[in-house]
């Protein structure tokens, strides 16, 4: 017999070497056996020499004749195309390959003595599917130099190109919300010029998105430039984040803006570029607002109809404002102490608390556009919902709850309750409420109780607690925003659950009545019909 050479490509040696799976031992395994087999009738390949190395390997690995027909595969191929290695060696590389004509090509490349780098493909599962791939393909030639067979590494990368996909949408996302917020987000370096900026930073300057990256303010002819380098500078060279609650800004064309802004020292991901990150707020109009609520009450109210604007911006701004000052404290108070503190624990725990008001922000802002979007009058989703098995879901979304405090929660639903037409996911929301209203308000070894029922017109949906009640003359203004019974606000919530429940039942053209007496508990009664009113 004579030499044998094993064609291995170098890719699949070098994983071979980190897999631990090509040494002395195997090399002398896979020569002593090829050495051996010369009346055996084995191609003119040493597979069986190979094959605990072969079956290892984590790709998929195809020795195919010039024909394009498969003599030898390993584990690894037949696990990803869903064959037994019995029917891939029956099959020709055509009948894998999701792209025909262009594997063809790569073929008649090889043999005509053409190098192919890695190539990106389709290929067919057995059940049809097609799937990407990366592919390392090679010619063999015999001693003679004459093309004897070819070798093809494949990896499976849908995973990969999965995740990638997953990255560029979450990117597209990300930028979607920056440019759909009102607020100026940019960040420029040391040299002033931009590298980040969304659509309102981008316009504020005359320009685009596309178009600021890399220029600076000087650039775009802005009036205050040198100022903004200066401020900019400052940030950068103390390293400690500024907020300027009242910023002015004139544009290139000269207009002017108040603006509030934070400004915090970043380096840039994947550089040590740093840069400034500013987020600026225009409170233009909130200025000009609190001017003309400053004129409208020296005028004593002269108008009702501006007595009323005032009284609603008021109301909103003292709400809004109490609900977002105590957290902020709070953040900048745990900001500052993880600033200070050298002990990792007590970071941790300030890092925690901040997080948990930002948690407790982002639910305030959420509830807001809630409102907002009811308020605008949202379009339902309307379908068929069966309420008893919504109800179900919401047991079991509040059940850790429950355990946690001691309170029982229990269902008695009507059987034969009809299904109705709904927007699952805003009745949802407004039952979420009413029952996240009940167990605030419910002491441990207190229960609430959820029944469904037919009615002449449609359903009712009762929530039951034995919690502390509502005192009677409170009862008017419980679906008013932001009010709340605890005016010392230790029990949590914003005073938004109940409105929004409200808002959601009447666009579905139903109605909420209250029963309750203090400390004997409250009964929140949904009346919904079958079918909502157009």
């Amino acid at each position: 017999m004579g030499d044998i050479t094993l064609h291995l490509p170098d890719e699949l040696i070098e994983r071979a070497k980190q897999a631990g799976l090509l040494n002395t031992e195997t090399i002398s395994e896979v020569l002593s056996l090829a050495l051996g087999d010369d009346g055996s009738g084995v191609p003119p390949l040493p597979i069986r020499s190979f094959r605990s190395f072969f079956d290892q390997m984590h790709d998929a690995v195809f020795l195919l004749n010039l024909n394009g027909s498969y003599f030898a595969v390993n584990r690894r191929a037949a696990e990803m195309f869903g064959y037994t290695i019995e029917e891939i060696q029956s099959k020709r590389v055509m009948e894998l390959s999701g792209e025909p004509d262009a594997t063809r090509a790569i073929m008649d490349r090889l043999i005509a003595g053409e190098h192919v780098p890695m190539l990106t493909r389709l290929m067919r599962h057995k059940s049809g599917a097609l799937f990407p791939v990366e592919v390392t393909v090679e010619l063999v030639r015999d001693r003679a130099g004459n093309p004897a067979y070819i070798q093809s590494i494949v990896r499976d990368i849908t995973e990969r190109r999965q995740n990638e996909q997953r990255i560029r949408d979450a990117e597209t996302l990300l930028r979607t919300l920056i440019n759909a917020v009102p607020n100026h987000i940019y960040a420029r370096d040391r040299e002033g010029r931009y590298v980040i900026a969304n659509e309102a930073a981008a316009q504020a300057v005359g320009s685009t998105v596309d178009e600021i990256i890399g220029k600076t303010d000087f650039d775009f002819g802005v009036p205050i430039a040198a100022q903004l380098r200066e401020e900019d500078e400052d940030v950068l060279r103390s390293g400690v984040p500024r907020t300027i609650l009242e910023d002015e800004f004139v544009a290139p064309s000269g207009e002017r803006f108040m603006f509030s802004t934070t400004k915090v020292p970043i380096k840039l991901p994947g550089s040590d570029v740093e840069a400034v990150l500013s987020v600026s707020t225009d409170i233009s109009e909130l200025k000009q607002a609190q001017a003309d609520l400053h004129e409208a009450v020296r005028q004593a109210y002269a108008l009702e109809t501006e007595r009323q604007r005032v009284t609603i911006l008021t109301k909103f701004i003292q709400d809004t404002s109490h609900e977002f000052r105590t957290p902020l404290s709070i953040i900048g108070t745990s900001v500052y102490l993880l600033r200070r503190s050298t002990d990792e624990g007590r970071r941790d725990e300030h890092a925690r608390v901040a997080n948990d008001q930002i948690n407790r922000i982002t639910r305030l802002l959420d509830h807001l556009q809630v409102m907002a979007e009811l308020d605008a009058g949202v379009v339902l989703r309307r379908q068929a919902v069966n309420v008893n098995h919504l109800l179900r879901d919401l047991r079991s979304h509040f059940a850790a709850i429950c355990e946690r405090r001691g309170i029982r929660f229990d269902l008695v639903l009507e059987d034969a309750l009809p299904a109705i037409s709904a927007d699952p996911i805003r009745l949802n929301e407004a039952c979420s409420q009413l029952i996240d209203n009940a167990l605030r308000h419910t002491d441990t070894n207190g229960s609430v109780i959820i029944t469904t029922a037919c009615s002449r017109t449609g359903i009712t949906i009762e929530v039951r607690d034995t919690g502390i009640g509502i005192q009677h003359q409170a009862l008017p203004r419980i679906f008013d925003r932001f009010w709340r019974q605890d005016e010392a606000r230790t029990t949590p919530g914003f005073g938004l659950g109940l409105p929004i429940a409200q808002r959601i039942i009447e666009h579905h053209g139903g109605h909420i009545t209250v029963d309750s007496r203090v400390d004997a508990g409250s009964v929140f009664t949904v009346h919904l019909p079958i079918v909502s009113p157009e």
